[in-house]
C-alpha cells in the first residue's frame, strides 16, 4: 500500500515535471492529461481503499503541471507510472493493473482527440474547447450519484474482449440446439408405431 507521507514524491514529481516541460503554456495534450491524471488518481484511491494519499499529491500539484502528453498527446507508460506515482512512491500496485489502465486511457485520450475533432469541425474549427473535450468525456464517463464509486467502470466495458462475449453466444446457441435434439428424441411416436427400447426408434407394432 502507500505511505501516509506523500511530500517526497510530490517533489519527485515537480522535479521531473521541469525536466520534462519546455514552455509554460498549456496544449490540449497537457489539458487531457491533467484530467485524466485526476480520474486515475480517483480510480486507484477506490482500489486501494486510501482515499486521502494520491488525492493529497493531486490537490497540491499545480493545475498543469503534468504535461507528459506535451508532444504525441499520449501517455507513455513510465510517464504514467510517474503520475501514479508507482515508481517514486514505492506503492504496491499490481503492474497487471497499471498496465490495464495505462491502456484505457491512451484509448480514452485518442477518443477524446478523435471524437472531439468531429465535433469541432461541426462548429467550424479546427481547435476543440472545453465544451468538445466534455462533450466526449461525459459520454464514456457518465456522472454518478454515489462518489465513492469508481468512474472508469462505463468505459472499461469498451476494451472488453469481445471474444469471450462471442463465444458465450456460441455456447448459448449450442446449448440451445442440444435441448432442442434432447426434445426431438423424447417425442411420442405416431399411432401405429411403438419406440424401440435400443435403438428409439419409432416401428411398427
Amino acid at each position: 500500500m502507500l505511505t501516509s507521507e506523500p511530500t517526497e514524491a510530490i517533489h519527485a514529481i515537480q522535479e521531473w515535471t521541469e525536466k520534462t516541460c519546455t514552455d509554460e503554456n498549456l496544449k490540449m495534450g497537457d489539458y487531457l492529461t491533467e484530467e485524466i491524471y485526476g480520474r486515475v488518481t480517483r480510480f486507484i484511491n477506490y482500489m486501494l481503499d486510501k482515499p486521502n494519499t494520491i488525492d493529497d499529491i493531486r490537490r497540491k500539484i499545480p493545475s498543469g503541471l503534468s504535461c507528459a502528453s506535451k508532444t504525441d498527446n499520449a501517455l507513455t507508460q513510465s510517464e504514467f507510472n510517474t503520475m501514479v506515482s508507482y515508481e517514486t512512491y514505492g506503492a504496491s500496485v499490481d503492474a497487471s493493473i497499471l498496465s490495464l489502465l495505462h491502456d484505457t486511457m491512451e484509448c480514452y485520450i485518442y477518443k477524446l482527440i478523435s471524437e472531439g475533432a468531429q465535433l469541432a469541425k461541426k462548429r467550424g474549427s479546427e481547435e476543440l474547447n472545453v465544451g468538445d473535450v466534455n462533450t466526449i468525456r461525459l459520454k464514456y464517463f457518465p456522472v454518478k450519484d454515489d462518489p465513492t464509486e469508481p468512474e472508469l467502470g462505463s468505459f472499461f466495458d469498451l476494451v472488453v474482449d469481445k471474444k469471450s462475449k462471442s463465444k458465450k453466444s456460441k455456447s448459448k446457441k449450442s446449448k440451445s440446439k442440444k435441448s432442442k435434439s434432447k426434445k426431438s428424441k423424447s417425442k411420442r411416436c405416431p399411432k401405429g408405431k411403438r419406440k424401440n427400447k435400443k435403438t428409439r426408434r419409432c416401428v411398427k407394432k
